[in-house]
């Protein structure tokens, strides 16, 4: 990863009200009090610590939790806000939202705990991708993990056959979306969606066609490894490959969401010595 990158890593989590200026030749950085404190947050959630974080300035709270519902991140730092100096109606909405994250959570969990085993009697070699897996691993409680649908990475030929599990256990193409067709010339996933408006993305590759980045899905297959989920085993990627996938989907939105950041901390302090070595060959190929 370039310096630049590196550079927008590390002032990514600012809303787009909060300005940051930057040199690159003496890497300073100068961010509001806002992000100061969204900062000291992660770092303090990354520590382990669970005690409330004070800021060193007055804020405004309505738009500090307005700051971590749009980048994801009520469930996993919203514990750690003083509730004590919170207007009640903020107060009120921060617990409406952090309750919101983890029962969604929660329910996007178990459903993919009724999936996966249909699809592995199969044989469809299911993977794991993005927000489900990092939740059940690498978070200290999967509910603090917001994630929008579930994330599935099949073989190229299980794809359909795939397709038509899923169909079994009450999937089916939305309407109003791209037609199948479309979505297997240029895309890299189907979208699916059942009853209860769960969406899930069938994936057979994980970058478009015409992508300057490039992740061999058969090689990520071949490194993953098996992970509790419930009362089953799930394969989710090896903990570099789930890292290199956060930072290409980081490098597409340009770093604007903080929760991707979050996840490449907490996957990152698991790497050992061969890890980091593996971790920048692939960045090399990729």
């Amino acid at each position: 990863m370039s310096p630049h990158y590196s550079l927008a890593a590390a002032i990514g989590f600012n809303h787009n009200r909060e300005r940051a200026t930057f040199c690159l030749d003496t890497r300073k950085v100068t961010v509001s009090a806002t992000a100061t404190y969204l900062r000291e947050l992660i770092r303090t959630y990354l520590s382990g610590a669970t005690a409330a974080v004070a800021p060193a300035v007055t804020l405004d709270w309505a738009r500090l939790v307005e700051l971590l519902r749009r980048h994801h991140l009520i469930g996993a730092l919203g514990p750690l806000l003083p509730l004590a100096a919170l207007p009640e109606a903020v107060q009120a909405k921060l617990q409406r939202d952090m309750h919101a994250c983890g029962l969604r959570t929660t329910l996007m969990l178990l459903e993919l705990e009724r999936l996966l085993p249909g699809l592995q009697a199969r044989d469809c070699s299911p993977i794991v991708l993005k927000g489900a897996a990092l939740a059940t691993e690498y978070y200290p409680r999967p509910e603090q993990r917001w994630f929008m649908d579930l994330d599935l990475l099949v073989p190229e030929a299980a794809l359909e056959r795939s397709v038509t599990v899923l169909a079994d256990l009450g999937y089916s193409y939305p309407e109003g979306i791209l037609s199948p067709r479309n979505y297997r010339q240029h895309h890299f996933h189907y979208v699916l969606r059942n009853e209860q408006q769960q969406y899930l993305e069938v994936h057979w590759a994980l970058t478009l066609p015409d992508s300057v980045y490039r992740c061999d899905p058969e090689q990520l297959q071949a490194r993953a490894v098996e992970q509790p989920l419930g009362g089953i085993a799930a394969r989710v990627p090896a903990p570099v490959d789930l890292f290199l996938h956060g930072v290409m989907q980081g490098l597409w939105c340009g770093f604007d969401d903080a929760r991707r950041l979050l996840d490449a901390a907490l996957v990152a302090r698991r790497f050992g010595p061969a890890d980091l070595e593996q971790l920048v060959t692939l960045a090399h190929e990729e």
